[in-house]
């Protein structure tokens, strides 16, 4: 008979979620609660478990490689890009639509208007500093 491993003895992986350097402190202290992100074949976050998080509810933050918060997920919506507006600006810490449109642009630069996207619902567990 096979011997069963202790679960303390097993690999497990972690839930990331990847965040540029500029969004470390809208999450530590509470102004940022969502994230907005594009899957699919115009997504250009490798790092990030985006199916982990959905199915486990929770990630730990990270920049660079370096952790600096666990957010738990509340809940996940799916909307056109063209559909952002102020009030999900607002939930991500910025004041308008067009604003964070522009931030994504950053980072997804062949979305288009049409393409869906997806948003994160968070809210803050623990920081982790240094």
């Amino acid at each position: 008979m096979a011997s069963l491993e202790p679960a303390a003895a097993r690999k497990v992986r972690i839930p990331y979620l990847d965040f540029a350097e500029d969004f470390i402190k809208v999450i530590q202290n509470g102004e940022k609660k969502a994230t907005t992100r594009c899957p699919g074949p115009k997504d250009t976050d490798v790092t990030s478990d985006l199916e982990a998080i959905m199915v486990q509810g929770w990630a730990l933050a990270v920049c660079q490689a370096k952790a600096f918060a666990l957010l738990a997920f509340d809940r996940v919506e799916t909307r056109k890009f063209a559909d952002i507006d102020d009030g999900l600006a607002q939930i991500e810490g910025m004041t308008q639509g067009a604003e964070l449109q522009s931030a994504l642009l950053r980072f997804y630069p062949d979305v288009s208007p049409e393409d869906e996207v997806v948003v994160l619902h968070f809210h803050l567990l623990k920081t982790i500093s240094e």
